[in-house]
Formats: C-alpha cells, structure tokens, sequence
C-alpha cells in the first residue's frame, strides 16, 4: 500500500463528484483527504505540481499548456492505494 493522488483541474472541476464517485467505487483506492484550491498563480503551481515528474519537459509543456487557461482552482484528493500496478515505458 502507498499513498497516492488525483489532482482535478479548473476544467474538470464541474465531474469532480463524478470522479470523486469513481474513486470510492474503486476496491484499491481509500480516500483520505479532498481539499479545494484557489490558485493565485497558475504558471507556478503547476510547475510546483509537475516538479518531481520524471518525463521529459517538452511533454510536461504540451501537457499542461492548456491549464494555463481553465479556471484556477484545482482539487486534491488523496488516496491510500491498496495495489500499485506500475508499469514503465
């Protein structure tokens, strides 16, 4: 067992019952905590979010570019996962 996380954005925000829904109906995943956040600066957040990534930057750019324009909240919710199924490429 690990803790893990799911980081809904500003465009997600509206499903975030549904996705929250989906995680408590998921037998590996024990919610532990949700918290809101208001984002002041979304450039520096997301890199904050992104800092210990291990995929090469030019993904991360591509991949985040569009949260720069959704809104700037986000939601945190932090898992127990019960079976960590890694697999690296």
């Amino acid at each position: 067992m690990r803790h893990d996380f799911f980081m809904i954005w500003g465009n997600g925000y509206y499903y975030a019952p549904k996705i929250c829904q989906m995680i408590r109906e998921n037998p590996n995943f024990d919610i532990v905590r949700i918290v809101s956040i208001n984002i002041s600066d979304m450039p520096g957040f997301i890199q904050e979010i992104y800092s210990c990534d291990h995929v090469p930057i030019q993904h991360l750019i591509g991949k985040t570019r569009y949260l720069l324009n959704s809104d700037p909240q986000a939601m945190f919710v932090l898992v127990k996962n019960r079976d960590p199924d890694e697999r690296y490429y």
